[in-house]
């Protein structure tokens, strides 16, 4: 049985209890002994242990024999060990000694529960344990917090009995309550390599935390080396940012930057459904400026100050009202070049942004929308005035009006849609296009309906009117034209087994415009004014096959189909086919198109893949397109194909790669070529890594070669919620 507890009354009306199986009291030295499961429970924490021994006049407790404190005020700190020595001020704990143990950041879990975990294996399985921490000190501080004297500790790891990676530390400063880690020259260790010091650095423990985020190292042949410092900054529960002072040494070439740069990323969520992101940079450049045109010749002047910029945003703005932006701009139309190494991506002609205000109901539609496009083809700023220098048309703004299709008797249904757009470019200049407006209206009639359950049939008949009018001295183009359309299509399906399920669909779609009527050439902006610009007739035929199983969907889905021009010429389109298969570990999509009268290949797609699941997988991707495109691309916004048009070349892509792991080893591969003569490939990425099973850190070499260019290099560490030092090739 236990003994009788023992109440003992402290300064200031604090008091602590001890629970034993026996007691042991000397009044006159004041220090009482507890054996056998002794328990010590003061204000803010718990002491268990086969022995415990409190001495009043120090105020102090020292415990031996599966020692197991709680702490539980502004934060919940468990120790383990074989030795404690707690020192009480105010009847809380203020000092800790321990010998041969570890110190544990609890969560998930109440401080009533972690004061009821009296053992090593009772602790254990209290909660989720974020961090472990080996020291022999530690001593809070009057606003709650915990300095550290030499610390080593692991704020993640998926076996913390056997750590594989630390941070040691001299002093460390623990704000368990705010969930941060002041730590005085910290030392990175992976398994006991050291691989990173710091002199110092504030570390979050969860994942939104204001402070510094660990740098990010780069080295390019396009920029030389670079470092990056974010620095993230809560903004209360629903925003937050990052800013990101860089520098870029430079390199040489006609691309690249050089100089200091400041970067800044916005995130908000203040409700649901309103989300929004932005970002902005602001560069120094030092290099030389560069003919717009020509990036070889130089001025012997510097480029200064270059920006860029993104606003993205959904927002339900109620009643059914809702908004979207999505813009990104640069100052100068050799920014995305000079920035981004990858061959890919540093290719793009255009940067496309757009606005809109639109209004959703059960029967109708109604939208406000502005798109801007900014030409990359030449080194021009955003807003130059140069003569020749690009100023496309943007679409400054348009209204749509749309009426979902509704059933008015039997199977006859209607639908509409008006629009109106303002399409002129953002300058005006003697060289560029003339603005003008456009009016669109497109009434349409449906019928459908199923014959003997087997056939459905379907056709529509509406008409397109457009009118253009020029803004500069009002001359007007007008264009119209009906449109009939017709489909049938069936299904045969067969069930092997109660799990197996195969179909065959085949379906037969056409269309008709007899005639169009107007007067004078519109201009061209999108695929509404390059619509049809005389009578056709058009159909396409397709033969789909899908093999489903229960609880996989369709495992193999091939289509067979062929085009057809019926008027006013009869000829055959393209044909083609497509198949998509998914089985087990294996996807692959592969399409070609092969026009019968040119008796040339137009495309061939493939992009087949391999993942376990287990961090093994490979992949391919092959794309070779005629320089005219396909009559799919070429198609028409009211028609099914596109006029014949001679192929003269093919673009061919090939990109192939893969990652392997075994144990905590990884490798990956992936290799790019532009141009299959080439003998070695335009791009190619070898990197190899090492860390645990779950992820909680990796460490990465990598090396990234285009053609003759310098190769970048470079190393990552990443750490599971403190993100990534270095950057991924």
């Amino acid at each position: 049985m236990s003994a009788l507890p023992l109440v003992v009354a402290l300064s200031f009306a604090a008091t602590v209890q001890l629970d034993a199986e026996r007691l042991v009291h000397d009044d006159a030295r004041k220090v009482t002994t507890a054996e056998g499961e002794a328990e010590l429970t003061a204000g803010n924490a718990a002491l268990h242990a086969e022995r415990i021994t409190w001495d009043e006049n120090a105020e102090a407790a020292t415990a031996s024999g599966k020692v197991v404190l709680r702490v539980v005020q502004k934060g919940l700190l468990a120790v383990v060990a074989d030795v404690v020595t707690v020192r009480m001020s105010n009847g809380e704990v203020s000092e800790v000694y321990l010998y041969d143990g570890i110190a544990m950041r609890k969560k998930n879990t109440t401080p009533q529960a972690l004061l009821a975990a009296r053992t090593p294996e009772q602790l254990a399985v209290t909660g989720n344990t974020t961090m472990t921490m080996v020291t022999s000190h530690l001593t809070r501080n009057d606003d709650g917090s915990w300095v550290i004297d030499e610390l080593g500790f692991t704020p993640c790891e998926c076996d913390f009995d056997r750590p594989s990676w630390h941070i040691g530390t001299s002093r460390t400063t623990l704000d368990l309550e705010a969930e941060r880690a002041s730590l005085l020259f910290p030392t990175f260790y992976v398994w006991k390599v050291p691989v990173l010091w710091l002199s110092w650095i504030s570390l979050p423990l969860s994942d939104r935390q204001t402070g510094l985020l660990v740098p990010r190292l780069t080295s390019t042949a396009l920029n030389g080396f670079s470092i990056e410092q974010p620095i993230f900054v809560t903004l209360g529960r629903s925003a937050d940012m990052t800013i990101t002072p860089a520098y870029y040494a430079g390199n040489g070439g006609a691309y690249g930057i050089s100089g200091p740069r400041l970067g800044t990323e916005f995130r908000w969520a203040p409700s649901v459904g309103t989300s929004g992101r932005a970002t902005l940079g602001v560069l120094w450049d030092l290099r030389l400026q560069r003919d717009p045109e020509n990036p070889a010749v130089t001025i012997n002047k510097r480029r200064g100050i270059r920006v860029d910029g993104t606003i993205a945003q959904v927002q339900e703005l109620g009643h059914g009202f809702h908004d979207r932006l999505n813009v990104s701009l640069l100052s100068d139309g050799n920014l995305l070049k000079d920035f981004t190494p990858d061959v890919l991506a540093r290719e793009a002609t255009y940067m496309r942004s757009s606005a809109s205000l639109f209004h959703r109901g059960a029967d109708h539609f109604a939208g406000l929308d502005v798109v801007f496009r900014q030409d990359l083809a030449t080194g021009d700023t955003l807003f130059t005035s140069r003569p020749d220098s690009p100023n496309p048309v943007q679409r400054l703004p348009g209204l749509v009006f749309a009426v979902p299709s509704r059933i008015i008797a039997g199977p006859l249904s209607v639908s509409g849609r008006a629009e109106y757009a303002r399409l002129a470019p953002l300058l005006k200049r003697g060289d560029s296009l003339e603005p003008f407006d456009r009016f669109d209206v497109m009434p349409r009639v449906d019928v459908a309906g199923t014959i003997a359950n087997a056939v459905s049939l379907g056709a529509s008949a509406s008409w397109r009117q457009d009118v253009w009018l020029s803004e500069l001295d009002g001359h007007a183009a007008h264009r119209g034209y009906p449109l009939f359309g017709a489909t049938a299509s069936t299904e045969l399906a067969r069930t092997f087994s109660d799990s197996v399920r195969h179909t065959i669909s085949p379906q037969i779609e056409a269309r008709a415009v007899p005639a169009v009527v107007g007067s004078g050439t519109p201009p061209r902006y999108d695929d509404v004014d390059s619509a049809i610009t005389g009578p056709a007739a058009q159909a396409v035929a397709l033969l789909r096959q899908r093999l489903q199983v229960r609880g996989q969907g369709d495992v193999i889905r091939w289509d067979l189909g062929q085009s057809f021009n019926l008027w006013p010429t009869l000829t055959t389109g393209e044909t083609f086919t497509r198949l998509q298969v998914a089985a087990g570990i294996f996807r692959t999509n592969a399409t070609v198109r092969f026009d019968p009268l040119l008796k040339k290949v137009t495309r061939v797609s493939l992009i087949g893949s391999l993942d376990d699941g287990r961090g093994r997988g490979a992949y391919l991707s092959y794309e070779n397109l005629s320089d005219v495109g396909t009559d799919r691309a070429r198609q028409p916004i009211d028609l099914l194909i596109g006029s014949r048009l001679v192929p003269g070349a093919a673009a061919q892509v090939l990109a192939f790669g893969g990652h392997w792991r075994v144990g905590g080893l990884g490798l990956r591969y992936d290799s790019l070529f532009l141009n299959l003569d080439q003998k070695w490939p335009t791009q190619q990425t070898v990197g190899v890594s090492y860390g645990p099973a779950c992820e909680c850190w990796r460490v990465e070499v990598w090396g990234t070669y285009r053609g003759e260019v310098f190769p970048d290099f470079g190393a990552s560490l990443t750490i599971s919620g403190f993100g990534t030092l270095g950057t991924g090739g």
